[in-house]
Formats: structure tokens, sequence, C-alpha cells
């Protein structure tokens, strides 16, 4: 590592750790009284400080247990002396037993390393335990060699008991931070990805267009050589353009589909069709539409085809967000046999009866802008490609109310 960049890391690194210590210290003043009748109280000091570590280990674990230490003994030391009127020496002598505490914390922290067991909670919640009370038991050791302080039986009960309130309450609120931040980090995963699958789509069909006109252009070409027409160099030089177009276009694609195909996540049918769901509610808002969009799941698993079925679930949804001014969308996603079914229903136009048999066409549309001009009509189509491609069958039925969608899909095509 170069130097300058060496020097950044760690003024960045002792700033972590002095923001730990820093709201370590604080939040250690804040007391609880858990039971009425007994005179014992804990600080949120230890809470903060493993649950900082969790979230953002720092690469010396053992010297920040020990500048936290040191930070929360003189900030105990400076409260007293404001206010109690201790002297400085007899709050330090008191107060130091501490520094033991949060020095052995991080020792236990690295040596039976913590930061490694992330992804496991309980045995992450019962090392943590482990750590606290051995912590805990060092600090009264030395309280009791210095200051002549003892704890009884049911004293160290509540050390222990408090252990395990302590740090499975981290465990529980570092778990939900990290699975709002996965849920996060996915969506915004699926989006950039599903917008690639769909940009690959039409890239696709611009090449199969390129192609027809490359050999429109090509065959003019010919044909005017033949006949020594004057602009034959002409017709070669566009059929020459177009071909440069198009591998352009095929090298463009082929990284588009490289990053769709291998881009892998682990996501859950649930996770993809509330990803619909928002994204659709937020497409909403933006047409300023009042449309509530509701999901009935009835079945959940791991889903390896993610970007067809958000693509396939998008454009339906989609459709029936401009369909509508307001009202209600339902999706419902269902087990029937071997099959999983996507039902889309809304409160739309509906479809006309002589349009059902035709809705899937590609360049049929009945959606228009604000100039008058049609929309391409080809998003239904790809839907229904995208479905017999996982062999499954779209119907649309008109419901009185609006339009339903039904797609039914072999489970065993979806599931990871």
């Amino acid at each position: 590592m170069p130097r300058s960049l060496q020097l950044s890391h760690n003024k960045y690194e002792w700033l972590w750790v002095f923001i730990i210590a820093t709201l370590t210290a604080i939040s250690s003043e804040i007391k609880l009284l858990p039971f009425e009748h007994i005179s014992f109280r804990f600080g949120l000091g230890s809470i903060v400080f493993l649950l900082l570590l969790l979230i953002r280990p720092t690469s010396h674990i053992v010297r920040t247990g020990v500048v936290t230490g040191v930070v929360v003994v003189l900030t105990r030391t400076l409260i007293d002396i404001g206010f109690h009127r201790d002297t400085f020496l007899s709050s330090l002598y008191e107060n130091t037993p501490v520094l033991i505490f949060y020095t052995v914390y991080s020792i236990g922290y690295r040596f039976l390393k913590l930061d490694q067991q992330r992804e496991r909670a309980i045995i992450l919640g019962v090392l943590a335990v482990a750590v606290e009370v051995t912590a805990n038991s060092s600090e009264q050791l030395l309280r009791y060699a210095f200051l002549h302080t003892t704890i009884d039986y049911t004293g160290w009960l509540l050390i222990i008991g408090v252990a395990c309130f302590r740090s499975f309450f981290v465990v529980g609120i570092y778990y939900s931070i990290a699975q709002a931040y996965s849920q996060r980090q996915l969506t915004a995963d699926l989006t950039v990805n599903s917008t690639m699958y769909m940009e690959a789509f039409y890239l696709q069909k611009m090449m199969d267009q390129i192609e027809k006109v490359m050999a429109q252009s090509y065959s003019l070409y010919r044909q005017l050589k033949t006949e020594e027409h004057q602009s034959y160099t002409s017709a070669l030089h566009i059929a020459q353009e177009i071909h440069e177009v198009k591998k352009d276009s095929q090298r463009i694609y082929a990284s588009l589909n490289n990053l769709t195909t291998h881009h892998s996540y682990e996501a859950q049918l649930s996770q993809l069709v509330q990803h619909v769901r928002v994204s659709n509610e937020n497409y909403a808002l933006h047409l300023q539409k009042n449309i509530i969009i509701q999901v009935d799941q009835l079945t959940d698993y791991a889903v390896k085809e993610q970007l067809v079925i958000l693509t396939i679930l998008n454009n339906l949804v989609a459709n029936a967000v401009e369909a509508m001014t307001r009202g209600v969308i339902t999706i419902q996603v269902k087990e029937q046999g071997l099959n999983t079914w996507f039902i889309v229903t809304d409160e739309g136009m509906g479809v006309a009866t002589e349009d059902a048999t035709i809705i899937f066409e590609p360049g049929f549309t009945t959606k228009y802008n604000q100039a008058g001009v049609a929309a391409t009509g080809i998003g239904l189509s790809h839907v229904r490609d995208l479905v017999h491609q996982l062999q499954g069958v779209i119907t649309c039925e008109s419901t009185g109310q609006g339009a339903c969608f039904r797609v039914k899909v072999p489970t065993k095509k979806l599931q990871g």
C-alpha cells in the first residue's frame, strides 16, 4: 500500500476507534435497574462497544479495547470530580478496574474471533456471553484485590444473567441492521440487473433488425452493381456502416448478457415480489396516481431465475399501473401441485373480448402518450416469450372491474 494511502487508512482507523470509545463512555453512564427490589444496575457501555465492533471491526481489536477502557475511566473520573467532589486520585483509583473489563473483553473478542461468527447468531451470542462474563469476572477480581469489594452468589448469577441479556440483545440489533442493509443491497442489485436484462433484450431485438437491414442493403448493392448503377458504391458503404453498428451492438450485448447471466444472488421469491411491489408503488407516485399494491403470497422458496421473474412481474404490474388512475393492484403467488401461479389483478379498463386473443402479439397496444404516439406494444409479447421460456402459460381475462393476468410456471424451473 502506498504510504499516503496507509496514512489515510490509519487516520480513519484511529477516528473510528475514538468514536467507539466516546460512544461507549457516554452510553456506560446510562444505567438500567432491571430488578425493583435489588440494588443492581448496569450500564449500556458493553452493548454499544460490541455492536460497533460487529458493525465495523477495527484492525487492532485489543488496542481498541484499551483505548475504550481509558476513555471510560477518564470520563467517569471527571464526572465524579465534577458532581461528587471526589479527588482525582481517589476517583481514578476506584474507576481503574473498568479498564480491565474492556481490555479483557477485547482480548476475548479477538481470541474467540467473534467477527467471524457474524453469520451464526446463536454461536455469536453464546461466545459474546462467555467474553462478557470473563471480562466482568476479571473486573470484580481486581476490585476485590484493590478495593476489597466482594460479590455474593446472587451477584454472580446477576452478572451471568445480564451478560446473556446484553449479548443476545446486541446480536438481535445487529441482525436487524444487517438484514435491512442486505435487503437494501439486494433491491439495488435486482433493480440494476433487471434493467440490464431488459436492455439486453431490446438490444437483441435491435440486432435482429440491423441484421435484416444489412442484408437488404447488401442485396441492393449487388443489384445496383449488376445493373452498373453509378450509386452502387454508396449502397456498399451503407452496408459496411450497418455492419459496423451490428458488430458494436454484438459486443455490448455480449457484455450485458455476461453480467446478467453470471451475476448470482441468493434471493427468496418473497423478496422479488416485495421488490416489484415497492418499485411499482414508486412508479405510481411518479405518475401521480393513487394506487395501492397488495401482495397475497402463499408460498416462498429460493429462486434461481430472479431476473426472468422480475421482468415478468414488473411488466405486468407496470402495465396495471398505467391502465389505472386509482385503485388496488393485487399480486397473488401460490403453489398448486407442481406449478407456481402468479396472478396480477387490477381495477383498470379491462381487456376487450376481441383483444383477448391478440393482446400478446408484438405491436399490439392500447396505450398512447400525450402526443398521441402509440407505445411499442412489445412488453406483453416479451412477457409471453419469457413465460414460454420457463415452459409456462400466461392468460388474460377481463374481471368486469379490470384485468387479470395468470401466469403458471413449473416450480422446478424457478427453484434454486
